[in-house]
């Protein structure tokens, strides 16, 4: 073991030719080219600020898996030499394209891309719809860039402009103007209910036909769930305030912006009606929300200001990254016929012949076209859903539009969101309606705006539910399991998509628009939503609490994970004996009591000061702990864990090397900021499953031999009597029963407290054993046990 301080990784770490492991954490400066000569390598984990990596990684033929993480912005032409490359992690870099031959890598099987600038391929393409999980489609990027190759290409110049805001702001009246700047204003009546969408165009600098989405989002509350679903990424977006109001809610606009668009550039126009200024703390919100671009004002009434608007939509509409993208060119016309179609919807048969009367007859091409469109707005198509997925919705607007209505129905919102199918038949009386009831059922419960009440004909919308919380009284004086998630920002709908998620398990109608009552078997659960404190509550009773708090969490991460980026905490109450008695025990974070127990590292209760076990604290989760990190996948499949986005590393070098004699570099440092009381910077220990598997192995050795020992000591004592011929039966199995708790100690099979009780007991029990004995051999007056007089000395 070598330790001291490096900047840098000595030029002779390429000598260690047996090397097949190598971790590099929190390193910078940079990697040198000798690394290419470790050619046994299997395993490479390069963490820190090292900017670039060197070619001649291209050189490890053996490599199995590679993890980068280092601000890296290209990737080393020669990675398209790694044939047995099965394992690539390129989350938190700067990459922005991901080439052909990397892709197309035979024995490639797992391609994490989070936290990165992707441009090409297309996102959509990327991520196959996960937008936010990380894990790319491999074989979605293999099926593009096999059609690029195919086909001729054509370069994209299309986007979306979004324009939302509180409602009666100007949004309409913005989008009117931008397609005719002679346009007369709306009136009072005329407001948008859900969505509209327009066409617009302009022609660049460059003389090309850019093609312009126009999105107008309805303001009303109710609306804002189902815009989550049309605020997509690569987009220009503009937030209207009107001066009349002056109380745009900046910070809930731009945060859902953010969240949902992946960072997409906002405009903001000020509507100064009747000229009045409108003053809203520019330089805060800049300091808060990179987003922001440019900040206009404007009275729209007499198109004071509306040339500026119009030119800086233009400015940075060309900006978008996705601007250029190439795409084959029948996908771009094969989208140009559906656009031009003027039915709402068509049968899904219909948009294959499409595909065929263009050259596309290739099933996974085809759902790939669909897919993508799907993704980027254009239509929809449900391919999961098995009534749904025969048909192809042509005009989002047209769908969104029937929702409305029904959210907006009097009847309805007066019943607190209970409607039945006949209900609907005499909302959608419309031609254009009449005939597709079931299906727009089934985008409703798709969008998560209503679910089916078992065993019933009613359906229920929870965001027209009461607020009232209804009396219930399974959760006073008994023993409960908490659980909390807090949140920096907490969008809208989190706690009515999760209802309509875990609608089967509502306990006897215990439901209102902010909480329900869960429950499975003799386990029942509260689960309720603090909007304005921004938080998410969950407290259980029952036979198994444990176990339904674990699927309420896991259903409630596959909601978090529908947005980018959602900054939010888990957090776990503490056991010691003064908070378990306590109305306001202490908080752990998840994630932190997560680190400690990976570390061997004790918590302390900000309360009683007492040390606490992280593992007895995360038993209230029944899912696996190795190897997992916050996102729910597995960084990579070994021992040791690794946090990419843990900044505890610091400017830190450490190098584990298995199968080297446990070499390591380290450079200590002091905790990181914020991390509590456990140290995170001790340099990774040698393999823990390797220890473990060792000390199995000589412990199951040991106990053999102890066994052997004993037995063939009773064997040769022939004059033992009974009685001590018992006692030694017990001390046998005591020590057996010893060897095993320490060997399930080391794999984690038991805990730390446990152990201890364990073996204060059994140590306990061999004092008695051997009190029992001396106190017989007294009575009978034997000191010790002879052995036989023809037995030889030596025995």
């Amino acid at each position: 073991i070598l330790s001291g301080t490096y900047t840098s990784i000595p030029e002779w770490i390429g000598q260690l030719q047996n090397l097949t492991q190598l971790r590099l954490y929190g390193g910078y400066g940079s990697i040198p080219d000798t690394v290419g000569q470790l050619k046994g390598l299997l395993q490479l984990l390069l963490s820190g600020s090292y900017g670039s990596i060197p070619e001649t990684v291209g050189q490890l033929q053996n490599l199995t898996q590679l993890i980068l993480h280092g601000q890296i912005r290209h990737l080393p032409k020669t990675l398209n030499q790694l044939n047995q490359l099965q394992h690539l992690d390129l989350s938190g870099n700067l990459v922005k394209y991901i080439p052909q031959e990397i892709v197309n890598l035979p024995s490639l099987k797992i391609l994490y891309l989070s936290k990165n600038p992707i441009e090409a391929p297309p996102r959509e393409i990327t991520f196959g719809g996960g937008k936010h999980s990380g894990i790319a489609d491999l074989p979605g990027m293999r099926t593009y860039y096999a059609s690029l190759s195919e086909d001729t290409v054509e370069h994209i110049y299309e986007s979306k402009l979004l324009i939302v805001g509180d409602p009666r702001a100007g949004k309409t009246t913005l989008t009117r103007k931008i397609l005719d700047a002679s346009s007369a204003m709306p009136s009072q009546e005329d407001t948008t209910r859900g969505i509209q969408v327009s066409r617009w165009t302009f022609k660049d600098r460059d003389d090309h036909l850019f093609r312009v989405n126009i999105w107008d989002f309805g303001g009303h509350e109710i609306y804002h769930t189902t815009h989550q679903f049309f605020l997509t990424s690569r987009s220009l977006y503009i937030l209207v305030s009107d001066s009349d109001k002056e109380n745009t809610d900046f910070n809930y606009w731009l945060n859902v912006v953010e969240l949902l668009s992946d960072k997409s550039p906002v405009l903001i126009v000020k509507n100064e009606k009747n000229d009045r200024f409108l003053q809203i703390g520019e330089k805060q919100l800049r300091g808060r929300f990179e987003s922001i671009k440019e900040i206009y004002s404007a009275n729209l009434a007499d198109n004071r200001g509306l040339e500026e608007i119009v030119s800086g939509i233009e400015y940075f509409m060309m900006r978008l990254p996705h601007i250029g993208t190439l795409l084959p060119r029948s996908w771009v016309i094969i989208r140009h016929a559906l656009e031009q179609e003027n039915r709402n919807y068509i049968d899904y048969n219909e948009y294959v012949d499409l595909c065929h009367r263009n050259g596309v007859t290739d099933t996974a091409k085809i759902e790939q076209i669909i897919g993508y469109l799907h993704d980027l707005g254009v239509c929809l198509h449900f391919k999961k859903d098995s009534l749904l997925k025969h048909y192809v919705i042509l005009k989002p607007e047209w769908g969104t539009t029937a929702v409305y209505a029904v959210l907006d129905n009097l009847d309805i919102v007066n019943n607190y969101g209970r409607f039945t199918r006949n209900d609907l038949q005499s909302i959608w009386q419309d031609e254009t309606y009449r005939p597709m009831v079931d299906e727009l059922l089934q985008l409703m419960i798709n969008f998560k705006l209503c679910y089916h009440v078992p065993k019933t004909d009613i359906y229920i919308a929870p965001q027209l539910l009461s607020e009232d919380q209804p009396d219930y009284s399974h959760f006073k004086d008994r023993q409960l399991v908490v659980m909390r998630f807090t949140y920096d920002f907490m969008p809208k709908g989190i706690i009515t998509r999760f209802i309509v998620a875990m609608h089967q398990f509502i306990k006897d109608n215990y439901v209102w628009r902010s909480g329900v009552v869960i429950e499975r078997g003799n386990t029942i659960a509260e689960v309720m939503e603090d909007y304005v404190g921004r938080e998410i509550q969950i407290r259980a009773t029952g036979d198994d609490p444990r176990s339904l708090i674990s699927n309420i969490d896991f259903t409630l991460e596959q909601l978090h994970a529908e947005f980018h980026d959602l900054q939010y905490e888990k957090l776990i109450p503490c056991n010691c004996p003064q908070c378990q008695h306590s109305r306001n025990p202490h908080y752990f974070s998840y994630e932190y009591l997560l680190r400690a127990y990976r570390l061997d590292s004790p918590v302390h209760c900000q309360v009683s000061m007492n040390n606490v076990d992280a593992r007895t604290l995360l038993d209230i989760f029944n899912s696996s702990l190795e190897g997992m990190s916050r996102s729910g996948h597995i960084i990579y499949q070994d021992d040791q864990y690794l946090d990419p986005d843990d900044k505890a590393f610091g400017n830190n070098i450490h190098i584990n090397i298995e199968h080297a004699e446990g070499l390591y570099f380290a450079d200590p440092a002091s905790n990181a900021k914020g991390r509590n009381t456990m140290s995170e910077n001790e340099p990774p220990q040698p393999s823990p499953m390797s220890r473990r598997l060792d000390l199995i192995v000589s412990l199951l050795t040991v106990t053999i031999c102890v066994v052997v020992l004993i037995g063939a000591t009773a064997l040769s004592f022939t004059m033992l009597d009974g009685f001590l011929a018992i006692l030694l039966v017990f001390v046998t199995i005591i020590l057996v029963v010893l060897i095993l708790a320490f060997a399930g100690r080391f794999v984690d099979i038991i805990r730390e407290s446990n152990f201890f009780k364990l073996f204060d007991r059994a140590m306990s029990s061999l004092s008695i054993l051997a009190g029992l004995g001396q106190l017989w051999a007294g009575i009978m007056g034997r000191p010790r046990v002879e052995p036989p007089d023809d037995m030889s000395a030596t025995g």
